[in-house]
């Protein structure tokens, strides 16, 4: 199973993908069974993975900071231009009465979303 990835592991990266780990595995036990040992070698390989991972530190990221990278995604993953548009005012109402926040809050957001600071 492990040779796979011996294979393809330069035309994966090549494609933009730079896993943190990897593991081949057989996802079902086949017909009669035929493919047992291998799935079982594998459920082990994918617990042992998950294990390591997990024990891994957590990445961190500041709540605003995440918050704002959202917001300023939104309109262009959710809305078209004609809903919202890049109106200040529909987005502050937005903020202030469907979400709940306190207009100053509401409008530190808003400018966090247009700094640069919190860009990728």
């Amino acid at each position: 199973m492990d040779d796979w990835w011996t294979r393809n592991k330069a035309h994966v990266e090549n494609s933009g993908v730079v896993p943190v780990t990897q593991v081949c595995i057989t996802t079902i036990k086949g017909h009669q069974n035929a493919y047992e040992d291998r799935y079982l070698e594998s459920r082990k390989k994918v617990h042992d993975m998950l294990r390591v991972l997990g024990s891994a530190e957590p990445y961190s990221m500041d709540v605003s900071s995440w918050f704002a990278r959202l917001c300023r995604l939104l309109p262009e993953l959710l809305l078209t231009a004609k809903t919202l548009g890049r109106s200040r005012q529909k987005m502050l109402r937005m903020l202030t009465k469907r979400c709940n926040l306190r207009k100053e809050d509401a409008v530190q957001l808003l400018q966090r979303i247009d700094s640069k600071e919190d860009r990728f």
